[in-house]
């Protein structure tokens, strides 16, 4: 499957949807409903697949590796648990 080239990463853009000064603002537990809900906006083919993963290992702290675009998504819409304060 294709991906499309954009302008901005995955990560930036969530954080710039989420209203977050800083990538790390994505981290904290009370970003979580806003991520969601900018995630429901998003294409899932609009990123590549290492950019999903990177965020999923990015926003949660586990290295979890997804076949599809889409598993990564519905695990950060559904399924992850957030991070422990202080874990990076």
């Amino acid at each position: 499957m294709e991906t499309k080239t954009c302008c901005i990463s995955l990560l930036e853009l969530l954080a710039s949807r989420c209203g977050c000064m800083y990538l790390s603002d994505l981290h904290l537990p009370y970003n979580f409903f806003s991520i969601r809900r900018a995630l429901s906006k998003i294409t899932p083919s609009d990123y590549s697949l290492w950019e999903w993963n990177d965020a999923v290992h990015y926003i949660t702290g586990q290295a979890l590796a997804f076949e599809t675009q889409e598993q990564a998504m519905r695990y950060l819409l559904n399924g992850f648990v957030p991070m422990r304060e202080g874990a990076v």
